[in-house]
């Protein structure tokens, strides 16, 4: 996905696997105030930068999504620029893969990023950096496991959410445990 240009831009509840690009495997956007939740954005490549996403605006909102398994040259997972990144919450940024191995750059004195699953760890409340367990990533499912819904784990990622968000939907496919949100793409009250 890229946009740029415009005022506003909602990206919600989708699946953006498998791309190829020079530039943002995932998603590449420039300009408008952007609000990205309850996505998958995974296994894609970027010849050069930004494998997964890549945001430019003056205000931003990260809010339930699994960025995982991108590649780049450089900046494989996330990228967010501009002076009004407001809140990275609840996100899942896993096993992307660049020479500098960094997973997620914030160019903004602002941002608040917490109740995240980020690999290598990132200072904030409620941040964890442990394998999330996500059912079968190697089929592009990345629902969390849950002994509840018969596989062999519960993901340390269920109801490790920002406290003041829950979970909409409660079952297998969607919210886990209790109606705190669930870090990832499933959980959240954007879900379904």
């Amino acid at each position: 996905i890229s946009i740029f240009g415009g005022s506003l831009a909602f990206i919600v509840n989708n699946i953006i696997e498998y791309n190829i690009a020079e530039l943002s495997g995932g998603i590449g956007l420039r300009g408008p105030d952007t609000y990205v939740a309850n996505n998958v954005i995974a296994n894609n490549l970027a010849g050069h930068y930004n494998g997964g996403i890549v945001l430019n605006s003056p205000r931003i909102t990260l809010l339930n999504n699994v960025v995982a398994f991108n590649e780049a040259q450089l900046q494989p997972g996330v990228r967010l620029i501009g002076e009004g990144v407001d809140s990275v919450l609840n996100n899942i940024i896993w096993g992307n893969i660049s020479p500098d191995g960094e997973q997620i750059i914030i160019d903004s004195d602002s941002a608040v990023v917490a109740f995240c699953n980020i690999q290598g760890g990132w200072e904030g409340e409620g941040n964890i950096d442990v394998e999330p367990l996500f059912r079968h990533p190697e089929s592009s499912d990345f629902h969390l496991m849950s002994t509840d819904c018969g596989d062999p784990y519960d993901s340390p990622c269920i109801d490790a959410g920002y406290p003041d968000i829950i979970d909409v939907f409660m079952d297998c496919s969607w919210g886990l445990g209790t109606i705190i949100s669930d870090m990832g793409a499933y959980g959240g009250g954007d879900s379904g």
